[in-house]
């Protein structure tokens, strides 16, 4: 059976031989590229697939961040300010108890200069008296007993105090 000069059970056989060898190698060599390329490709994809996770919580972290910062940022000004409200009012008190003290202090010493102003008086009149006995001894050309001094000094407090 040779036609055109082949051997025709050389060809069944060989073809036979090529499906029989790609059969098996599709089976054991093209199964096992293909599962290999499948894997390597899911690799990639969960590669990505983390990368891009990863991208969005480095995102979320730094939206996160920043929104820390500002809250950081307005309570650092809120606090500042709470801080000069503080020392203010501190301030207020401090000048109000200052003035509160500054006139408890005027009056006590008005106070006290009437006091002395009215013990000075006293002791003027009470000189004057004494003056004026003196005087009123002289001009009788006598000394007056200390009982009768006394009476005159009173007599004439009380005449110069309603004066």
């Amino acid at each position: 059976m040779e036609v055109l000069g082949l051997n025709v059970w050389a060809v069944i056989m060989q073809a036979v031989t090529l499906i029989i060898l790609v059969a098996l190698v599709k089976r054991f060599f093209f199964a096992q590229v293909l599962q290999t390329m499948d894997k390597r490709r899911a690799d990639v994809s969960d590669t990505y697939a983390r990368i891009e996770s990863d991208r969005n919580e480095m995102q979320r972290a730094r939206t996160e961040y920043e929104e820390r910062l500002r809250n950081f940022e307005a309570e650092s000004r809120e606090r500042i300010q709470e801080a000069i409200k503080e020392a203010q009012a501190l301030r207020d008190q401090i000048m109000q108890d200052s003035r509160s003290q500054g006139e408890a202090l005027l009056l006590r010493a008005q106070e006290e200069i009437g006091r002395e102003k009215r013990k000075a008086l006293i002791e003027l009149r009470t000189e004057m008296a004494e003056l004026a006995v003196d005087a009123a001894g002289k001009i009788l050309g006598r000394s007056i007993d200390p009982q009768a001094q006394r009476d005159l000094l009173g007599d004439f407090i009380q005449d110069v105090g309603q004066a």
